[in-house]
This record gives structure tokens, sequence and C-alpha cells, in this order.
């Protein structure tokens, strides 16, 4: 079937991120500002939601998670193929790339050279033997591809459940050298392993840095910087910093 090629710019359709990461230093106020979202499942991976009023389900393994999936898959195909809810919420991404190593197994094992592998070192998904080898552990950094991609599979499937999935996580002081090759230059990156942070970093439509100010005042900043992983595709929050208010990053 031959195509229209367009001839006039159309109006944008979405004016949220649709996916959007969230990151910043431990016990800064991330999942307390998660709870106070409206029709916002968090999927607790690390059980701070507990402190909180909030509409949450924790995980804390490969089947827990698996489980999830499942449930809001059926109720998604109840509701033909609709979001279940307007937002889900990861807490933490840290926390996912650890169960997502069993995700990747599963990848490894659908490849000829990785059913041996897998038989040797796992009786079921995600429950490995005795002695048993992660992904990660695999000779040259081979297993690395695997959690990236099961990473992405993870992020692509939650996607489906929600209108907008909001992505959280740790942050990190990576020191880089800088142009003189003798100082050092200290930048703020996602709490994931190698290339990882960089490729979810990709797929998200809002990359917020949260923090507070002198005055304890909870912030987030989308404003680019060198120094910093942040930034916005979304023209409303581009470059702005803001205090943390859910209302200024979703208004659609």
């Amino acid at each position: 079937m031959a195509i229209t090629l367009p001839r006039q710019k159309a109006k944008a359709t979405q004016v949220s991120p649709a996916i959007s990461l969230i990151y910043g230093t431990p016990k800064v106020g991330k999942t307390k500002s998660l709870s106070e979202l409206e029709d916002c499942l968090i999927i607790d991976l690390e059980k701070g939601t507990r402190r909180y009023d909030a509409m949450a389900i924790e995980a804390e393994s490969f089947e827990q998670l698996n489980e999830i999936i499942l449930s809001l898959h059926g109720e998604s195909k109840a509701k033909g193929g609709a979001p279940v809810y307007k937002y889900i919420a990861v807490d933490t991404l840290d926390i996912l790339e650890d169960i997502a190593k069993h995700k990747a197994a599963e990848f490894y094992k659908a490849t000829p050279m990785g059913k041996g592998w897998y038989a040797k070192n796992y009786k079921a998904p995600g429950v490995l033997l005795p002695g048993g080898e992660t992904i990660d552990t695999l000779p040259n950094g081979a297993g690395y591809g695997y959690i990236r991609e099961a990473m992405k599979w993870y992020i692509e499937i939650l996607s489906r459940f929600c209108k907008y999935l909001i992505l959280v996580a740790h942050m990190k002081d990576k020191r880089l050298p800088s142009a003189d090759g003798i100082t050092e230059v200290i930048v703020k990156d996602i709490s994931l392993t190698g290339k990882l942070g960089s490729i979810i970093a990709a797929q998200a439509d809002a990359i917020g840095y949260m923090y507070r100010d002198t005055k304890g005042e909870l912030l987030i900043s989308f404003k680019t910087s060198e120094n910093a992983v942040m930034g916005s595709r979304c023209p409303h929050i581009a470059g702005q910093v803001l205090p943390m208010d859910w209302t200024k990053i979703f208004v659609d």
C-alpha cells in the first residue's frame, strides 16, 4: 500500500513524557513524592512505600515481578487493551537490574550456546542451582548485552499498562578526566551498570534530577548540564528547574 507523504506540520499529539526517569540520592524524597501521585501503581522493589500511604505492590524476586506483569496483562486484556493505571512507577531501577539478570538468562537460554549453560545453572526461571553462575559472569562481559535487553523488555512491557511510566533510580558520582588530562570532573549519573544508564536514558522522554536546596525544598531539574544526566524532549519542562510538583510535569 502506498503511503501519503505529509505536506504540512501536524500538531503534537502528546505533551507529557510517556516515559520519565527520576533520579537522586537515597532518602531525598523520591518514594514519598510518588506516593502522593493519584492513580499511580508503585512497583516497590525496595520496600520503601511501607512508610507512606501508597498504592503499592512489593516484589522481591523475578517470580513476584512476573506475577505482577501477568496480573496487569489480565486486567488490560479485560479492558480491551486499555491502560490499567494512569501511572506506573518502578522504584527502583537499581533493584530491577538485579531481577532482570534472570530474564536475561531466559534470553540466553533461547540461543544455541545458552541451552547447556542455562541447564547447568538454573533449575527454573529465576531459581539458581547451588553454585550456579549468573548471566553477568559470562566471559568477556557477554552477559551484559542480555541484561540490557531484559531491562528494555521490562520497560516496554510495563509501559503498555499505563499512560505514563515513571522509572526511579539512585544517583552515583562518576569521575571523568577533564580536558587537561590532570584534574577530574565529577558527573552526576544514574546508578546502573556500564552502558545501561545511557541506554535507558535514551528511552526516556524526560530525565529529572531530584534534590533539595539549602532551605530543604524538594526540587527537580530538567536543565541540561555537562555534569549531570538530565533533560527533556517535552517543551514545557525542558531546561526547567521546578519545585517538585507532578502537575507541572504531567499536564495532559
